[in-house]
């Protein structure tokens, strides 16, 4: 089907059209702008009447159903195997490999090295580069193909077995594309889709793989190997994929309880396209000088920056950090904070972080914005062009490997429109002498802004040691003017061994309190009203003994009268240490 497809594309578009963009298309570092919106920033716009964001309805992060999933595996299945798929904690690996073209090879073979020489990896994950030079989508899309078998030879290198592969980032694109989007786009998607299905054939063991979609090219030369605006487009085919796991189509399946488990729990890893020298909502920008002779390949700075954003996601997202970094042997302590936290889409936010750890050295601070985009400064600033609930989490580690991550919420809303003045309807007109005037139209009343209410759900770290406090946030915002009245607040707070919930006093505003004893404790808000534009937070902690040792889910929902309803959730585990085998 491949090579019709190839030829079909050859016969009608390489002859004329090839002339055409040769003549006209530029190649060079003078093109500097595309004039294209990154896909996380498009919103209220579009691309040839296609909305942006990565996810359904223009969303940038995951529906909250499909992310707990994502966490659930994260925090719970994810675990060191032998090389036989089984569970084993003291000599198993996680394994995570990449799957791509030679632009993925070369970034991840950057990032290896990187990875691997970071003090706060887990000493339990293998990461094994399977990208390969030439290997376009199609390549991959046959589960025999010799690509996979080449895979498996590194991992044998790598001393670790098919069974043990867990996680995988791919990055793929279509070699020479010459069709108009979005039929280029819709058969990049149908060749992502069977990548991810190949995934579970030959990793059965696999439970998570991340999707990027191609870093900016500078060339615009159809028939080039992935020249704008493909690699641009791509984007779309990776948010089609997912979007159809999402919405259960696409023969996609990751759950058990839906049916047969034909491939893994997918989702966006980070966003890498930037147009060029203009910088996207995050700063982040793609220079010429980040690329090769060819306007496509990324150069040893092009490698490093792809590298240090796959760093920041996998130490950072929430689906991620789990499995990727290893228990914090001690704490650290990080302070924290957003200004503003809630406005307008468009709204630029600073946030600015300070940490501490006793007796080490404070070495990284990273940063995920929750929609595709990251940062390794200590006081980034972000601007959020697209509305939604954003939980920003921050990574900080120390030069032993110890980590810390917290979690700051930002809510972007939009207020509701003024509706546009009905006229009256205009009667036919009567045949008579005199016309018959048109009445005056009768404004409509401009209803009051309806409240927008939101909650977030943060756990005080991923992990902690056992016999160290554990902790979560919940907040309530109303970004509105409108009060929320008829306000009702569900926490059940997490049951478990030696668990004893409190309030911790200094970080959490009037009104909250927690009730019932353990293992049986809520937390609650009393006031049935939320005032316009303003917010509310509450803190609990409890103490943990070497008997708590679990993975503690939490989530808080809300009700309103007149602004809505929400849910959040977050999780955070607790780690005894492995006992030493006693010799026989």
């Amino acid at each position: 089907m491949n090579s019709i497809r190839s030829a079909l594309l050859r016969i009608a578009f390489i002859g004329v059209l090839s002339l055409v963009w040769h003549t006209q298309a530029l190649a060079d570092c003078s093109l500097t702008s595309t004039g294209f919106t990154p896909v996380n920033d498009l919103w209220p716009g579009s691309y040839q009447n296609y909305a942006g964001g990565l996810y359904p309805q223009g969303a940038n992060n995951a529906p909250p159903e499909h992310l707990a999933a994502g966490i659930d595996r994260a925090t719970n299945q994810i675990r060191p195997l032998n090389a036989f798929g089984d569970y084993d904690p003291v000599n198993g690996q996680i394994v995570m490999i990449s799957v791509g073209m030679s632009n993925t090879t070369q970034e991840f073979s950057r990032f290896v090295p990187m990875a691997s020489a970071d003090p706060t990896k887990n000493p339990q994950l293998v990461i094994v580069d399977g990208a390969q030079s030439g290997k376009d989508a199609s390549a991959w899309a046959d589960p025999t193909a010799v690509t996979w078998a080449t895979v498996n030879f590194r991992l044998s290198s790598a001393g670790v077995t098919p069974a043990q592969v867990q996680v995988a980032w791919v990055k793929e694109a279509e070699k020479q594309p010459t069709l108009p989007f979005p039929l280029e786009a819709q058969g990049l998607q149908t060749n992502l889709e069977a990548i991810a299905r190949n995934l579970k054939t030959n990793y059965p063991n696999i439970k998570i793989a991340y999707y990027s979609s191609r870093t900016r090219a500078y060339t615009q030369v159809k028939g080039s190997q992935s020249p704008e605006p493909y690699a641009y487009e791509s984007a779309f085919s990776v948010r089609w994929m997912i979007e159809n796991q999402i919405n259960g189509t696409g023969n996609l399946n990751f759950d058990s309880n839906r049916g047969p488990v034909v491939a893994p729990w997918l989702a966006w890893g980070p966003y890498l396209w930037a147009d060029g020298t203009n910088p996207r909502s995050d700063g982040f920008v793609w220079l010429c000088s980040d690329l090769q002779s060819d306007f496509t390949h990324p150069s040893a700075s092009g490698e490093t920056k792809v590298a240090q954003v796959l760093l920041a996601f996998f130490k950072t997202h929430a689906t991620a950090a789990p499995w990727f970094l290893r228990p914090p042997a001690q704490q650290m302590s990080c302070s924290v904070s957003a200004d503003p936290t809630s406005g307008s889409p468009g709204v630029a936010v600073t946030f600015s972080a300070t940490a501490t750890s006793p007796g080490r050295n404070v070495t990284q601070y990273a940063w995920t914005f929750d929609d595709g985009d990251f940062s390794l400064a200590q006081n980034p600033s972000k601007i959020f062009p697209v509305p939604g609930l954003y939980n920003v989490r921050l990574t900080v580690s120390d030069n032993a490997g110890n980590t810390i991550t917290t979690t700051i919420p930002i809510s972007v809303q939009t207020a509701l429109p003024t509706p546009t003045p009905t006229p009256a309807p205009t009667p036919t007109p009567t045949p008579t002498a005199a016309p018959t005037p048109t009445p005056t139209p009768t404004p409509t009343p401009t209803p009051t802004t309806a409240p927008a209410v939101t909650i977030a759900k943060t756990a005080d770290a991923v992990s902690v040691s056992a016999g160290s406090q554990i902790g979560f946030t919940v907040t309530l915002s109303n970004s509105s003017a409108g009060a929320a009245t008829g306000l009702s607040v569900t926490d059940t707070l997490p049951g478990g061994t030696e668990l004893n919930w409190t309030i911790d006093a200094g970080n959490t505003d009037p009104g909250w309190s927690v009730s019932g004893s353990p293992p049986n404790q809520s937390l609650v808000y009393s006031p049935t009203t939320l005032a316009g534009n303003t917010s509310t937070t509450a803190h609990v902690v409890s103490d943990t003994t070497s008997n708590s040792c679990a993975t503690y889910n939490n989530t808080a929902s809300f009700t309103t009268d007149n602004g809505g309803s929400g849910e959040a959730s977050d999780s955070e585990t607790v780690i005894c240490p492995t006992p030493t085998p006693t010799p026989e």
